[in-house]
């Protein structure tokens, strides 16, 4: 693994949040693309892209700063990926 690249693993709360990330991206830039007048001194399309690529980032950030502060991992360590998934050791009568 290259050096500065981290191990960790996206949780399913992460799958969901990009999801809907995307899901409101392709949703608010249909619109813009379809009626963009660029020839009557609006933005071009290539540049309405940018910007609802860019509003699904800012979303995709302020929604796991959100899961964060409720308590919601959205990445998970591959050293502590079992933990949490069964009955602990005391449960299991060990």
């Amino acid at each position: 693994m290259p050096a500065g690249r981290s191990n960790r693993e996206p949780t399913q709360a992460a799958y969901v949040l990009g999801a809907i990330s995307a899901l409101v991206a392709l949703i608010s830039a249909a619109p813009i693309v379809m009626w963009m007048d660029s020839e009557a001194g609006g933005f071009s399309p290539r540049t309405a892209i940018i910007v609802v690529v860019m509003v699904a980032v800012a979303l995709f950030a302020i929604g796991a700063g959100i899961l964060r502060l409720f308590g919601v991992r959205i990445y998970k360590d591959p050293d502590n990926a079992g933990e949490g998934t069964g009955p602990s050791d005391k449960e299991a009568g060990k």
